[in-house]
């Protein structure tokens, strides 16, 4: 049965909690089993499932477990992981740093060793507050704010005085009039999703940003929706500006659109393959539409 259809069984009085339990299992089940299916023998994962793993699809699996309140299938072998990159100094860039601190810490595995990178990290933050440069972002990054918002996340982790003002500044500097985020006037779902997410860790009263709930209310009304992250992006701004989305049917629908045979999830819903970072993405979505 799918999430869908379980969604349609809950809202019928007459089906039994112990029904709608199993189906909840069963789907739950197929998702963590695909998951699970990506954990490969050097204790990362990697959707492909070809070593070596991914720190970011280790991050993904992780994290998407979580939601499901699934702890993962050899955590320690995760740890290890990790730890053995920290050796051989393949966490020496922002990303790699982010991901770890992440993970290590949501499986409640101390961060010490980390703490060496805090002035790696504490180096990157420039002179307009934010960390990096849009001159200088992953390729595969979304958004200009990204690596600032995982600079931010990582220093909250390890620790590290830095300078919050700069970054609130820097954040603010890029709100639109349409009350949208984003560099040169041109505001972007992802940006938008990451200066919510960064003033929220630095305690900023986002709730007052009406603005922007505006901004992201006239997206939602217009469905101009072509992938499972602009959902996610839409649906997760909404959530930490304190809203919730007015078309969880339709979103509900586009999700399970995206849901393969296998229990993953692909990026659209006619084409495209399964992976964790769109099996995260959905089941994020889901839980915050409150189908989790």
């Amino acid at each position: 049965m799918s999430l869908f259809n379980l969604a349609a069984m809950i809202q019928q009085s007459h089906f039994k909690d112990s029904q709608i339990e199993y189906s909840r299992s069963s789907w739950y089940l197929q998702v963590v089993s695909y998951i699970e299916s990506c954990h490969l023998d050097d204790g990362g994962y990697f959707f492909a499932r070809i070593l070596p793993s991914s720190p970011l699809d280790t991050y993904f699996a992780v994290k998407s477990l979580k939601i499901l309140n699934m702890e993962p299938q050899r955590s320690h072998a995760i740890v290890s992981y990790f730890l053995s990159r920290l050796k051989d100094h393949s966490l020496d860039n922002l990303r790699a740093i982010s991901l770890a601190a992440e993970v290590l810490s949501e499986l409640k595995y101390p961060v010490d060793d980390l703490k060496t990178r805090v002035p790696k990290v504490l180096s990157l933050q420039s002179k307009d507050g934010g960390f990096g440069t849009v001159k200088n972002l992953y390729v595969e990054a979304s958004s200009e704010l990204e690596t600032t918002y995982e600079a931010v996340r990582t220093l909250r982790v390890l620790g590290g005085e830095f300078n919050e003002r700069g970054v609130a500044s820097f954040v603010l500097g890029l709100l639109n009039p349409d009350g949208g985020f984003g560099t040169q006037g041109h505001s972007h779902l992802a940006t938008t999703l990451y200066a919510t997410e960064i003033l929220k860790l630095l305690g900023f009263e986002i709730q007052k940003l009406v603005v922007s709930e505006d901004y992201l209310r006239k997206r939602e009304s217009k469905w101009q929706v072509n992938f499972i992250e602009d959902v996610f992006w839409l649906v997760k701004a909404l959530s930490n500006l304190g809203g919730k989305t007015n078309v969880a049917g339709k979103i509900a629908e586009f999700v399970m659109d995206c849901h393969r045979g296998n229990g993953g999830f692909a990026r659209a819903t006619v084409i495209g393959i399964p992976t964790l970072e769109y099996t995260f993405y959905a089941i994020s979505i889901l839980q915050e539409i409150g189908l989790l």
